[in-house]
């Protein structure tokens, strides 16, 4: 990919993200996170587990990426869906001190499926592939 599709978040979603972080996530592990804005990402929101050897050099520990056209036309009911599924993909060791980013499914989002109800979820996501979908046909005309 090329450098111009990634720029600094944009202050308010960070605190969005932060905000979501601090209601949803709950164990004892400090995490430190890097915000990205990457324009060519096709999901709104994106965690990636750092590398240990970068994480040391950046005292970093996952990587944030969020589209912002993406936050940007969804409502808050949807940003928050996203992002707190998103979010419960961490899914922390604490024998080992460790994290893990976990796949995106409906298993491994069963708290989220439980506080916003099945048919929300899935409208959020279904909303989420629409607006990719329908900026594919507004980039191929």
């Amino acid at each position: 990919m090329a450098k111009e599709n990634f720029k600094e978040l944009e202050e308010d979603i960070i605190e969005f993200f932060n905000d979501r972080f601090t209601s949803t996530f709950s164990a004892p592990l400090s995490l430190n996170f890097h915000f990205q804005a990457n324009i060519k990402q096709k999901q709104l929101v994106k965690l990636t587990k750092i590398p240990d050897h970068f994480a040391v050099i950046m005292n970093k520990d996952i990587l944030v990426q969020v589209n912002e056209e993406y936050f940007d036309a969804f409502g808050d009911e949807i940003n928050i869906i996203l992002f707190d599924q998103a979010i419960a993909q961490i899914d922390c060791d604490l024998d080992k001190g460790t994290f893990k980013i976990a796949k995106a499914n409906f298993t491994a989002s069963e708290g989220i499926i439980n506080k916003y109800t099945y048919d929300r979820v899935q409208k959020a996501l279904e909303l989420e592939r629409l607006y990719e979908d329908q900026k594919k046909d507004q980039d191929s005309q």
